[in-house]
Order: C-alpha cells, then structure tokens, then sequence
C-alpha cells in the first residue's frame, strides 16, 4: 500500500470476457418478465478472483470508492440489492455501479430475504418444507429482478448472487429442514433460469450452519462463510468452537469466500476516508470480471 499523493498501480485488475445477453425467464412452464433497466450499469459474466474484499451497511460514496481502490488492499465490494430483511440500504444502485465499476471495482451482490422460521426475524419463511421451497425460489426471482432493475447487463447471466442467512436452526430439526428446502428453491430457480446465475450463500460457519447445505442436491455453487477468527484464508473455515464449520472436502474449487473481521473502522490512505466494514477474502468468482494479482487465499 502506498501513502501520501502517489496512486498505488494495480497489476492484473483486467476486465475478463462478458457472457451474452439473455432476453427473458422461462422456467415450469411459466414466463417471467424482467423489469428492463434503461441503460447497463454494468456487465455480466464473472471470473476467478483470489483477493481481498470488503462489505458495509452504508453504501460508500463513489468518491470514497476512489480512494479505498487507490489506497486500500481491497479489491472487491459486496453490494445489498434487497430484500425483505434487509437491514442495510438498498434498491436501484444502477448509476453507483456504473460509476465505482469504472473505478476498476469488481462485486458480489447479496440479497436479504426472510429468514428461518426458528429466529426472531421479521420475515421469515415457513416450516413447510413445499411452501418453504417456493418461497426460497421466488426469492431468487426477486433478486435477480433487481440485479436487472440495476442495469447488471439486463438480467443476463452467469452473476455470482448471494443469499443472505443470518441465522440457522440451532439444532431445531424441523427448523433445518426448512432452511434446506428453502435454499435449494433458491438454488434450482437461479440453476434452471435463463438467464442462468450462480447461487451461493452467505451465513456464519457455526451458527448458520452452513455445512449442512452441502447435502443439497444440487447444493449452492458457492459459499460465503462468517468466521471472525482474523485469518484471511478460505480453507480456515473449520474453526468453529467445538469443531464446528465448514468441513474442508466441501466447496474446494475456488468455492468460498470468507468474512475475517467484523465491524473494523478503518481508514485510507492514513488520516484519509474511514469506513465501518466487514473484512473479506475471496477465493472464488466476482462479477463482472476477477483479478490476477492475489492479495489472499
């Protein structure tokens, strides 16, 4: 990192090649017509990226964004889209994207919908597992609604897109077998869709329990594991208090990203921009493109 008036080169953020576009939704039989963006904030497609990222509440402004990308280690930002738990501000962020894209950012898109039926939330979903399903299917429906509504290339496909669950059953059976069926309805609507996207899941290793979605048949392309252990590589997610975690024969093949620290303000370049974030490190696809200069693993 470099300080002071000189600007730190980044070597190997390069755009990768775009996935073509896809006109509308055809899945059971039923056609679902997207919400068409005005103009294209930005591509579509994703590629590998093995690097230091960052996520907030608060969006920052683009003018923050230029700084953190010419001071910061970061290379990457996860953007809140919606949903119906959304704590963090949300909704159409289309001219912010094209803006901090340009900027050289790359992202992941995260989506708060309802949560299990065993938490304290305000919405959640049901205990019935059918009901669960649709639920978690027509959630996936929503958010990549709003990836369109938010000039991502017009709902094309092939975006990385997450789905955020905060909490897990607790050991509550029932519970489980809800959250099961309704990520695999989130699963199969973004893997039987065209466009078609890739669905991954956000959640804490422990408490989330992320490790049993593992058995979903397909199971999510990729996860975003919660481990405030300050150690940066996605292998370490098996640390959990009495062994809990994500097993290490799951989700190998640059599948995973990892959220290390928690709720940091930090600040660049030195007595420059504070921001209150959460640190990350991907070893998995970001969208639109990656980046060839690995900063974590």
């Amino acid at each position: 990192m470099v300080v002071g008036g000189n600007r730190r080169v980044p070597q190997g953020r390069r755009r990768r090649r775009l996935v073509a576009l896809g006109a509308a939704i055809a899945l059971l039989g039923v056609v679902m017509p997207f919400r068409a963006s005005t103009t294209l904030a930005v591509g579509a497609g994703n590629a590998y990226n093995v690097d230091k990222g960052f996520d907030s509440c608060t969006l920052p402004s683009w003018e923050q964004m230029q700084t953190w990308w010419n001071y910061s280690p970061y290379y990457w930002y996860s953007v809140y889209i919606g949903g119906d738990d959304a704590g963090c501000p949300a909704g159409n962020v289309e001219g912010w994207l094209n803006t901090v894209h340009s900027q050289g950012w790359n992202f992941e898109y995260t989506w708060f919908g309802p949560q299990a039926p065993c938490t304290t939330y305000n919405n959640v979903f049901s205990y019935n597992t059918a009901t669960a399903y649709n639920q978690g299917w027509q959630q996936a429906y929503y958010a990549v609604s709003q990836l369109d509504a938010d000039g991502v290339a017009n709902g094309t496909n092939e975006v990385p897109i997450i789905y955020d669950l905060d909490a897990g059953a607790n050991g509550n059976s029932a519970c489980q077998a809800a959250i099961d069926s309704f990520i695999q309805g989130w699963v199969n609507f973004a893997n039987g869709s065209y466009p078609y996207q890739i669905p991954g899941v956000y959640g804490s290793i422990c408490n989330s329990n992320l490790a049993a979605l593992a058995g979903l048949n397909p199971p999510p392309e990729f996860i975003w594991g919660a481990d405030y252990d300050g150690l940066s590589p996605t292998s370490i997610l098996d640390d959990g208090p009495g062994g809990c975690g994500v097993p290490n024969g799951e989700w190998v093949y640059q599948q995973r990203l990892k959220q290390y620290n928690q709720d940091r303000t930090e600040t660049y370049p030195n007595n420059g921009v504070s921001l209150y974030v959460d640190d990350d490190c991907a070893n998995a696809l970001t969208t639109p493109s990656g980046s060839g200069s690995p900063s974590c693993n």
